[in-house]
Protein backbone atom coordinates (compact mmCIF):
# COMPACT_ATOMS: atom_id res chain seq x y z
CA UNK A 1 0.00 0.00 0.00
CA UNK A 2 1.39 3.49 -1.02
CA UNK A 3 1.54 6.17 1.10
CA UNK A 4 -0.79 8.19 -0.29
CA UNK A 5 -3.82 5.09 0.57
CA UNK A 6 -2.25 5.19 3.73
CA UNK A 7 -2.95 8.22 4.69
CA UNK A 8 -6.39 7.92 3.39
CA UNK A 9 -6.66 4.93 5.27
CA UNK A 10 -5.97 6.77 8.56
CA UNK A 11 -8.29 9.72 7.92
CA UNK A 12 -11.05 7.10 7.45
CA UNK A 13 -10.11 5.93 10.72
CA UNK A 14 -10.16 9.29 12.56
CA UNK A 15 -13.07 10.53 10.83
CA UNK A 16 -15.29 6.93 12.01
CA UNK A 17 -13.45 7.32 15.62
CA UNK A 18 -15.14 11.12 16.10
CA UNK A 19 -18.20 10.00 14.53
CA UNK A 20 -18.61 6.93 16.92
CA UNK A 21 -17.82 8.97 19.62
CA UNK A 22 -20.32 11.80 19.17
CA UNK A 23 -22.91 9.40 18.94
CA UNK A 24 -22.75 7.75 22.53
CA UNK A 25 -20.79 10.25 25.20
CA UNK A 26 -21.12 7.64 28.15
CA UNK A 27 -18.07 6.09 29.77
CA UNK A 28 -17.28 2.55 30.34
CA UNK A 29 -18.91 1.66 33.34
CA UNK A 30 -15.67 0.98 35.39
CA UNK A 31 -17.38 -1.16 38.68
CA UNK A 32 -18.67 -4.09 36.95
CA UNK A 33 -22.14 -3.43 38.44
CA UNK A 34 -25.33 -4.42 36.92
CA UNK A 35 -28.52 -4.92 38.58
CA UNK A 36 -28.65 -8.26 38.22
CA UNK A 37 -27.44 -11.84 39.07
CA UNK A 38 -26.25 -12.61 42.60
CA UNK A 39 -27.84 -14.42 45.07
CA UNK A 40 -30.38 -12.64 47.92
CA UNK A 41 -28.93 -10.45 50.84
CA UNK A 42 -29.33 -13.60 54.18
CA UNK A 43 -27.28 -15.34 56.55
CA UNK A 44 -25.64 -17.49 53.42
CA UNK A 45 -23.33 -14.55 52.67
CA UNK A 46 -23.52 -12.11 55.88
CA UNK A 47 -22.88 -12.61 59.20
CA UNK A 48 -25.58 -12.22 61.65
CA UNK A 49 -24.56 -10.75 64.60
CA UNK A 50 -26.82 -9.08 67.31
CA UNK A 51 -24.13 -9.13 69.87
CA UNK A 52 -21.82 -6.69 67.71
CA UNK A 53 -24.29 -4.80 65.85
CA UNK A 54 -26.23 -3.70 68.95
CA UNK A 55 -23.86 -1.80 70.38
CA UNK A 56 -22.79 -0.23 67.21
CA UNK A 57 -23.33 3.65 66.96
CA UNK A 58 -22.91 6.42 64.82
CA UNK A 59 -19.52 8.15 65.45
CA UNK A 60 -20.86 11.06 63.62
CA UNK A 61 -24.78 11.64 64.25
CA UNK A 62 -27.08 13.81 62.59
CA UNK A 63 -28.32 15.47 65.33
CA UNK A 64 -24.68 16.21 66.74
CA UNK A 65 -23.50 17.88 63.65
CA UNK A 66 -21.96 20.93 64.63
CA UNK A 67 -21.03 22.36 61.08
CA UNK A 68 -20.64 21.36 56.86
CA UNK A 69 -17.98 22.48 54.91
CA UNK A 70 -17.43 21.67 51.29
CA UNK A 71 -15.50 22.75 48.91
CA UNK A 72 -14.91 25.97 46.35
CA UNK A 73 -15.82 24.92 43.24
CA UNK A 74 -18.40 26.81 40.45
CA UNK A 75 -20.03 23.16 40.45
CA UNK A 76 -21.06 23.66 43.44
CA UNK A 77 -24.99 24.64 44.00
CA UNK A 78 -27.41 25.23 46.42
CA UNK A 79 -31.21 23.61 46.11
CA UNK A 80 -34.28 21.46 47.61
CA UNK A 81 -35.03 18.61 47.09
CA UNK A 82 -37.88 16.38 48.52
CA UNK A 83 -36.23 13.44 50.86
CA UNK A 84 -38.86 11.18 52.58
CA UNK A 85 -41.86 13.91 51.63
CA UNK A 86 -40.04 16.84 53.25
CA UNK A 87 -38.59 19.81 51.04
CA UNK A 88 -34.89 19.79 52.12
CA UNK A 89 -32.21 22.28 51.86
CA UNK A 90 -29.15 20.19 50.13
CA UNK A 91 -26.28 21.04 47.93
CA UNK A 92 -25.71 19.43 44.50
CA UNK A 93 -23.24 19.20 41.38
CA UNK A 94 -24.76 18.71 38.04
CA UNK A 95 -22.91 16.67 35.93
CA UNK A 96 -23.31 15.00 32.42
CA UNK A 97 -22.07 12.06 30.62
CA UNK A 98 -19.50 13.84 28.54
CA UNK A 99 -18.72 15.99 31.92
CA UNK A 100 -18.23 13.59 35.01
CA UNK A 101 -16.77 14.33 38.31
CA UNK A 102 -12.76 14.51 38.37
CA UNK A 103 -10.35 13.44 41.38
CA UNK A 104 -8.03 16.83 40.37
CA UNK A 105 -11.72 18.60 41.09
CA UNK A 106 -10.60 17.84 44.83
CA UNK A 107 -14.13 18.08 45.56
CA UNK A 108 -14.57 17.29 49.57
CA UNK A 109 -17.82 17.26 51.75
CA UNK A 110 -16.98 17.78 55.50
CA UNK A 111 -19.08 17.16 58.19
CA UNK A 112 -17.91 18.12 62.00
CA UNK A 113 -18.91 17.35 65.28
CA UNK A 114 -17.43 18.15 68.60
CA UNK A 115 -14.98 15.35 68.21
CA UNK A 116 -14.60 14.37 64.84
CA UNK A 117 -14.46 15.79 61.36
CA UNK A 118 -15.54 13.29 58.16
CA UNK A 119 -14.20 14.14 54.81
CA UNK A 120 -15.99 12.97 52.21
CA UNK A 121 -14.20 13.24 48.77
CA UNK A 122 -16.07 12.89 45.54
CA UNK A 123 -13.60 11.47 43.47
CA UNK A 124 -15.54 10.47 40.17
CA UNK A 125 -19.12 10.02 38.31
CA UNK A 126 -20.16 8.18 35.93
CA UNK A 127 -23.57 7.93 33.75
CA UNK A 128 -24.76 5.15 31.49
CA UNK A 129 -28.27 4.13 29.90
CA UNK A 130 -30.08 1.27 31.85
CA UNK A 131 -32.46 -0.92 30.29
CA UNK A 132 -35.13 1.27 30.25
CA UNK A 133 -33.41 3.81 28.05
CA UNK A 134 -34.25 3.67 24.06
CA UNK A 135 -32.12 5.20 21.52
CA UNK A 136 -34.53 8.79 21.14
CA UNK A 137 -33.23 8.95 24.96
CA UNK A 138 -30.56 11.88 25.81
CA UNK A 139 -27.10 10.62 25.22
CA UNK A 140 -25.54 13.11 27.22
CA UNK A 141 -28.07 14.01 30.17
CA UNK A 142 -27.73 16.35 32.80
CA UNK A 143 -27.80 14.80 36.40
CA UNK A 144 -27.58 16.26 39.88
CA UNK A 145 -25.44 14.52 42.73
CA UNK A 146 -26.60 16.37 45.74
CA UNK A 147 -25.34 15.98 49.54
CA UNK A 148 -26.53 16.50 53.27
CA UNK A 149 -24.76 16.36 56.28
CA UNK A 150 -24.31 12.71 55.89
CA UNK A 151 -26.42 11.83 53.30
CA UNK A 152 -25.19 11.26 49.14
CA UNK A 153 -27.70 10.66 46.95
CA UNK A 154 -27.95 11.32 42.66
CA UNK A 155 -31.16 11.28 40.05
CA UNK A 156 -33.25 13.79 42.26
CA UNK A 157 -35.07 16.61 40.77
CA UNK A 158 -33.90 20.48 42.15
CA UNK A 159 -36.48 22.97 43.17
CA UNK A 160 -35.39 26.22 43.72
CA UNK A 161 -37.72 27.32 46.36
CA UNK A 162 -37.80 25.99 49.95
CA UNK A 163 -41.62 24.54 49.60
CA UNK A 164 -40.07 22.41 46.35
CA UNK A 165 -43.07 23.93 44.38
CA UNK A 166 -40.67 26.13 41.29
CA UNK A 167 -38.41 23.31 39.74
CA UNK A 168 -35.14 24.72 38.96
CA UNK A 169 -33.37 24.87 35.37
CA UNK A 170 -31.19 21.89 36.64
CA UNK A 171 -34.35 19.38 36.67
CA UNK A 172 -33.75 15.96 35.79
CA UNK A 173 -35.19 13.03 35.43
CA UNK A 174 -32.81 9.37 36.02
CA UNK A 175 -35.16 6.91 35.47
CA UNK A 176 -33.57 5.79 32.39
CA UNK A 177 -30.18 6.41 33.46
CA UNK A 178 -27.52 4.18 36.62
CA UNK A 179 -25.38 7.01 38.05
CA UNK A 180 -22.38 5.86 40.17
CA UNK A 181 -20.40 8.12 42.44
CA UNK A 182 -16.98 7.08 43.68
CA UNK A 183 -15.82 8.34 47.11
CA UNK A 184 -12.91 8.22 49.21
CA UNK A 185 -14.06 8.89 53.59
CA UNK A 186 -11.70 9.71 56.27
CA UNK A 187 -12.24 10.45 59.82
CA UNK A 188 -9.81 12.88 61.69
CA UNK A 189 -10.23 14.04 65.17
CA UNK A 190 -11.25 17.53 65.61
CA UNK A 191 -8.58 18.75 68.64
CA UNK A 192 -5.40 17.47 67.17
CA UNK A 193 -6.30 17.12 63.34
CA UNK A 194 -4.83 13.89 63.00
CA UNK A 195 -6.19 11.06 61.38
CA UNK A 196 -8.46 8.87 63.93
CA UNK A 197 -7.83 5.43 63.34
CA UNK A 198 -9.24 2.62 65.32
CA UNK A 199 -9.72 -1.10 65.11
CA UNK A 200 -13.16 -1.21 66.12
CA UNK A 201 -14.45 1.01 63.09
CA UNK A 202 -16.85 0.07 60.94
CA UNK A 203 -19.21 1.50 57.69
CA UNK A 204 -22.66 1.24 57.57
CA UNK A 205 -24.63 -0.11 54.33
CA UNK A 206 -28.34 1.45 55.96
CA UNK A 207 -31.79 1.31 54.45
CA UNK A 208 -30.89 -1.06 51.57
CA UNK A 209 -33.97 -1.25 49.19
CA UNK A 210 -34.40 1.69 47.14
CA UNK A 211 -32.61 0.65 43.07
CA UNK A 212 -29.32 1.22 44.48
CA UNK A 213 -25.93 -0.48 44.69
CA UNK A 214 -22.96 -0.36 47.17
CA UNK A 215 -19.02 -1.74 46.28
CA UNK A 216 -15.77 -1.02 48.33
CA UNK A 217 -12.51 -0.94 45.90
CA UNK A 218 -10.03 -1.18 48.70
CA UNK A 219 -8.60 -4.63 47.34
CA UNK A 220 -7.96 -5.77 50.94
CA UNK A 221 -11.30 -4.73 52.59
CA UNK A 222 -13.72 -5.82 50.03
CA UNK A 223 -17.43 -6.76 50.92
CA UNK A 224 -17.13 -10.74 51.33
CA UNK A 225 -19.24 -12.91 53.51
CA UNK A 226 -16.46 -12.70 56.61
CA UNK A 227 -17.02 -9.25 57.06
CA UNK A 228 -20.26 -8.02 56.74
CA UNK A 229 -22.31 -8.20 60.03
CA UNK A 230 -26.50 -7.75 60.07
CA UNK A 231 -28.34 -8.06 63.30
CA UNK A 232 -31.00 -10.81 61.91
CA UNK A 233 -31.80 -11.89 58.46
CA UNK A 234 -34.91 -10.98 58.46
CA UNK A 235 -34.21 -7.71 57.95
CA UNK A 236 -32.42 -7.55 55.18
CA UNK A 237 -35.20 -8.17 52.99
CA UNK A 238 -38.87 -7.02 52.36
CA UNK A 239 -41.72 -8.62 54.68
CA UNK A 240 -44.35 -8.08 52.25
CA UNK A 241 -45.16 -11.62 50.55
CA UNK A 242 -46.38 -9.73 47.53
CA UNK A 243 -42.86 -8.32 46.67
CA UNK A 244 -41.02 -11.25 44.99
CA UNK A 245 -37.62 -8.86 43.86
CA UNK A 246 -34.98 -9.01 46.99
CA UNK A 247 -32.08 -6.91 48.08
CA UNK A 248 -28.79 -9.27 46.33
CA UNK A 249 -25.21 -9.87 46.65
CA UNK A 250 -22.96 -10.54 43.88
CA UNK A 251 -20.10 -12.46 45.06
CA UNK A 252 -17.51 -12.47 41.75
CA UNK A 253 -18.14 -8.67 41.72
CA UNK A 254 -18.25 -8.13 45.87
CA UNK A 255 -21.15 -5.34 45.97
CA UNK A 256 -24.63 -5.56 47.18
CA UNK A 257 -27.63 -3.83 44.98
CA UNK A 258 -31.55 -3.42 45.38
CA UNK A 259 -32.78 -4.38 41.79
CA UNK A 260 -34.12 -1.72 39.65
CA UNK A 261 -37.24 -3.19 38.10
CA UNK A 262 -39.45 -3.06 41.04
CA UNK A 263 -39.21 -0.11 43.76
CA UNK A 264 -39.69 -1.55 47.56
CA UNK A 265 -39.34 0.24 51.04
CA UNK A 266 -38.05 -1.65 53.55
CA UNK A 267 -39.54 0.00 56.77
CA UNK A 268 -38.23 -2.57 60.05
CA UNK A 269 -35.29 -1.70 61.94
CA UNK A 270 -32.40 -3.82 61.25
CA UNK A 271 -31.84 -3.40 57.26
CA UNK A 272 -28.02 -2.60 57.34
CA UNK A 273 -25.09 -4.19 56.77
CA UNK A 274 -21.91 -3.11 58.51
CA UNK A 275 -18.38 -3.50 57.39
CA UNK A 276 -15.36 -3.70 59.91
CA UNK A 277 -12.40 -1.73 58.31
CA UNK A 278 -8.94 -1.61 58.40
CA UNK A 279 -6.38 0.82 59.68
CA UNK A 280 -4.69 0.32 56.79
CA UNK A 281 -7.69 1.97 54.78
CA UNK A 282 -8.50 3.95 57.25
CA UNK A 283 -5.37 5.71 56.70
CA UNK A 284 -5.64 5.15 52.95
CA UNK A 285 -9.57 6.14 52.64
CA UNK A 286 -12.21 3.81 52.39
CA UNK A 287 -13.25 3.98 48.71
CA UNK A 288 -16.72 3.32 48.30
CA UNK A 289 -19.08 3.63 45.25
CA UNK A 290 -22.17 4.61 45.33
CA UNK A 291 -24.60 3.34 42.46
CA UNK A 292 -28.19 4.46 42.10
CA UNK A 293 -30.81 3.41 39.13
CA UNK A 294 -34.23 4.88 38.15
CA UNK A 295 -34.56 7.88 39.95
CA UNK A 296 -33.46 9.39 42.93
CA UNK A 297 -32.59 7.64 46.05
CA UNK A 298 -29.64 8.83 48.67
CA UNK A 299 -27.44 6.80 50.92
CA UNK A 300 -25.84 7.80 54.44
CA UNK A 301 -22.29 7.90 54.70
CA UNK A 302 -21.77 6.95 58.47
CA UNK A 303 -19.00 5.21 60.45
CA UNK A 304 -19.90 3.37 63.40
CA UNK A 305 -18.14 1.66 66.54
CA UNK A 306 -19.05 0.43 70.34
CA UNK A 307 -19.05 3.76 72.23
CA UNK A 308 -19.35 4.97 75.94
CA UNK A 309 -20.60 8.00 76.98
CA UNK A 310 -18.67 10.50 79.63
CA UNK A 311 -20.66 13.25 81.31
CA UNK A 312 -18.73 15.66 82.78
CA UNK A 313 -20.87 17.21 86.23
CA UNK A 314 -20.36 20.01 88.87
CA UNK A 315 -21.10 19.99 92.52
CA UNK A 316 -23.00 23.23 93.05
CA UNK A 317 -19.88 25.55 94.01
CA UNK A 318 -19.37 25.86 90.26
CA UNK A 319 -20.57 24.55 86.49
CA UNK A 320 -19.17 22.75 83.28
CA UNK A 321 -18.35 25.36 80.63
CA UNK A 322 -17.20 22.72 78.52
CA UNK A 323 -18.41 20.10 76.26
CA UNK A 324 -21.58 18.21 79.11
CA UNK A 325 -21.11 14.74 77.49
CA UNK A 326 -19.04 12.86 74.96
CA UNK A 327 -19.54 9.51 73.00
CA UNK A 328 -15.93 7.83 72.99
CA UNK A 329 -14.78 4.83 71.10
CA UNK A 330 -14.32 1.83 73.49
CA UNK A 331 -10.45 2.33 74.17
CA UNK A 332 -10.45 5.55 73.21
CA UNK A 333 -9.15 8.42 75.19
CA UNK A 334 -12.02 11.42 76.68
CA UNK A 335 -11.97 14.81 75.67
CA UNK A 336 -11.49 16.55 78.93
CA UNK A 337 -14.06 19.44 79.83
CA UNK A 338 -13.59 22.71 81.91
CA UNK A 339 -15.37 24.02 85.02
CA UNK A 340 -15.63 27.45 86.27
CA UNK A 341 -16.10 28.13 89.81
CA UNK A 342 -18.51 30.20 91.77
CA UNK A 343 -16.61 33.19 93.00
CA UNK A 344 -14.97 32.99 96.26
CA UNK A 345 -13.73 29.09 95.12
CA UNK A 346 -11.35 27.63 93.04
CA UNK A 347 -11.42 24.15 91.38
CA UNK A 348 -9.60 21.31 93.63
CA UNK A 349 -9.77 17.78 91.66
CA UNK A 350 -12.58 15.62 89.88
CA UNK A 351 -13.34 12.27 90.65
CA UNK A 352 -15.33 9.44 88.62
CA UNK A 353 -18.13 7.46 89.89
CA UNK A 354 -16.08 4.27 88.71
CA UNK A 355 -12.66 3.16 88.42
CA UNK A 356 -10.90 4.67 85.61
CA UNK A 357 -7.23 3.74 83.94
CA UNK A 358 -5.07 6.88 82.25
CA UNK A 359 -3.45 5.88 79.11
CA UNK A 360 0.07 5.99 80.96
CA UNK A 361 -1.21 2.61 82.81
CA UNK A 362 -2.16 4.29 86.15
CA UNK A 363 -5.39 3.34 87.77
CA UNK A 364 -7.42 6.12 89.57
CA UNK A 365 -10.31 4.48 92.11
CA UNK A 366 -13.66 5.74 92.19
CA UNK A 367 -14.07 8.57 94.39
CA UNK A 368 -10.27 9.68 94.45
CA UNK A 369 -9.17 12.44 92.95
CA UNK A 370 -8.35 13.04 89.48
CA UNK A 371 -6.27 16.24 88.26
CA UNK A 372 -7.39 18.72 85.15
CA UNK A 373 -4.11 17.40 83.85
CA UNK A 374 -5.03 14.01 84.09
CA UNK A 375 -8.97 14.26 82.77
CA UNK A 376 -7.79 14.22 79.04
CA UNK A 377 -5.78 10.57 79.38
CA UNK A 378 -8.82 8.93 80.72
CA UNK A 379 -8.89 5.53 78.80
CA UNK A 380 -12.64 4.56 78.44
CA UNK A 381 -13.68 1.15 78.48
CA UNK A 382 -17.60 1.69 80.03
CA UNK A 383 -19.65 4.71 80.99
CA UNK A 384 -18.11 7.37 83.74
CA UNK A 385 -19.33 10.54 85.56
CA UNK A 386 -17.09 12.80 86.18
CA UNK A 387 -17.30 15.23 88.64
CA UNK A 388 -15.94 18.51 89.67
CA UNK A 389 -14.83 19.42 93.22
CA UNK A 390 -14.17 22.81 94.32
CA UNK A 391 -12.68 24.77 97.60
CA UNK A 392 -12.65 27.93 98.83
CA UNK A 393 -9.61 30.54 97.59
CA UNK A 394 -8.62 31.14 101.76
CA UNK A 395 -9.24 30.96 105.54
CA UNK A 396 -11.10 34.73 105.75
CA UNK A 397 -8.86 36.57 108.07
CA UNK A 398 -10.24 38.04 111.39
CA UNK A 399 -11.01 42.05 111.00
CA UNK A 400 -8.69 44.84 112.81
CA UNK A 401 -11.09 46.79 114.65
CA UNK A 402 -9.15 48.25 116.93
CA UNK A 403 -11.24 47.62 120.12
CA UNK A 404 -9.42 45.61 123.48
CA UNK A 405 -10.16 41.81 123.55
CA UNK A 406 -10.51 39.89 126.64
CA UNK A 407 -9.16 36.73 125.20
CA UNK A 408 -5.48 36.34 124.73
CA UNK A 409 -3.78 34.00 121.82
CA UNK A 410 -1.22 31.93 122.35
CA UNK A 411 0.96 33.66 119.71
CA UNK A 412 0.60 36.36 122.07
CA UNK A 413 1.08 34.52 125.36
CA UNK A 414 4.37 32.82 123.32
CA UNK A 415 5.76 36.31 122.06
CA UNK A 416 5.50 37.87 125.76
CA UNK A 417 7.13 35.31 127.70
CA UNK A 418 9.44 35.22 125.03
CA UNK A 419 10.67 38.90 125.27
CA UNK A 420 10.78 38.50 129.21
CA UNK A 421 12.98 35.39 129.45
CA UNK A 422 15.46 37.24 126.56
CA UNK A 423 15.48 40.81 129.08
CA UNK A 424 16.29 38.66 132.37
CA UNK A 425 19.24 36.75 130.30
CA UNK A 426 20.66 40.25 129.11
CA UNK A 427 20.39 42.07 133.19
CA UNK A 428 22.39 38.92 133.85
CA UNK A 429 25.16 38.87 131.55
CA UNK A 430 25.48 42.66 132.31
CA UNK A 431 26.14 42.27 136.32
CA UNK A 432 29.69 41.09 136.18
CA UNK A 433 30.86 43.97 134.19
CA UNK A 434 28.79 46.46 136.61
CA UNK A 435 30.72 44.96 139.56
CA UNK A 436 34.18 45.05 138.27
CA UNK A 437 34.10 48.72 137.22
CA UNK A 438 36.78 50.29 139.15
CA UNK A 439 35.61 53.49 141.73
CA UNK A 440 37.83 55.91 142.76
CA UNK A 441 37.22 58.64 145.93
CA UNK A 442 38.28 61.39 146.75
Amino acid sequence: MNIKHKKELFMSLALLGATSCSASVFATNPYGIVYSGGEPLSENNVQIRPDLTADLTPIIKTGSITEEKNSDTPRLKRGYVLVGGKCKNINYLKITASDPIQPSEKIIHSIYNNRYRMDVNIERTYIEKNEFATESDDDNPQMNVIFYDTGLGAGYSVYSDEECQEMSPDYNNGRKYNVFVETKIKVYENKTNELFKSNRLYFGITDIDARQSYKILNSDNLLVPNNMYAENAASLQPSDPEITTRNMYVSDGNYIYSPNVDYFNITEPGNDVFVNVNTDVQEEGLRVVFGYSRGGAASTLVYYAKQYTVNYLSEQNGEIVGIETEDVIAGGIASGSEAKPQDGYQLKYWTADVDIELDDGTTIKAGQPITTEQLPHIVVNQDINLTAFYETDSTPAVPDTGASTKDTSVAQVVTISLLGILSVALIIRAIPFILHKKVKFN
